[in-house]
């Protein structure tokens, strides 16, 4: 579920204007495609997916980097990221 919920992170970013978003409103838009979670469940995910080098954080925002557009895409596979699936954006 996390790989999933991850993707589903880097995905509501992907599509966000300059590819980032405050916290509050990445983890509305994981509500609101059926991935709730706690706060402490965001900043954990944001943490893992900073270390992988997928985005920045800085005070309440979150921004992906090219790496991270292109493993929400599907062109760049991680490990512990699901995987696009086929004919998703």
């Amino acid at each position: 579920m996390s790989a999933e919920r991850r993707r589903a992170l880097l995905y509501a970013l992907s599509v966000a204007p300059a590819s980032t978003l405050p916290l509050r409103a990445l983890a509305h838009q994981l509500d609101l495609i059926g991935y709730p979670v706690s706060s402490d469940r965001l900043r954990t995910d944001l943490a893992w997916c900073q270390e992988q080098g997928l985005l920045g954080t800085t005070d309440d925002l979150a921004t992906l980097t090219e790496r991270g557009v292109d493993v929400a895409c599907g062109r760049a596979r991680l490990p512990g990221v699901a995987c696009p699936p086929p004919g998703a954006p």
